[in-house]
């Protein structure tokens, strides 16, 4: 998924590994993919992005821009959706 991490609305791309309900608002549980990621200081946190006591990585669905779903892991073929 590409997810904004800056209050500027630079985008990377983030694994999702699900969706969670966390004060009444819907975050993507997403693996790192950057070493930034995890550090959650500055740009991150500004945007909304969550640490969870449980080590999990939580982005406000606000944002998503992108998915793209692979529906076999050799393929390369991909369904994209928004």
């Amino acid at each position: 998924m590409q997810v904004e991490y800056t209050t500027g609305g630079d985008k990377h791309w983030v694994g999702v590994e699900g969706v969670v309900e966390k004060d009444g608002k819907t975050y993507f549980s997403i693996t790192q993919t950057s070493i930034n990621d995890g550090k959650l200081a500055g740009t991150r946190s500004n945007v909304g992005w969550q640490k969870t006591e449980e080590g999990m990585i939580l982005v406000p669905s606000s944002k998503a821009h992108k998915m793209e779903v692979y529906t076999n892991p050799n393929a390369s073929e991909s369904k994209k959706t928004q």
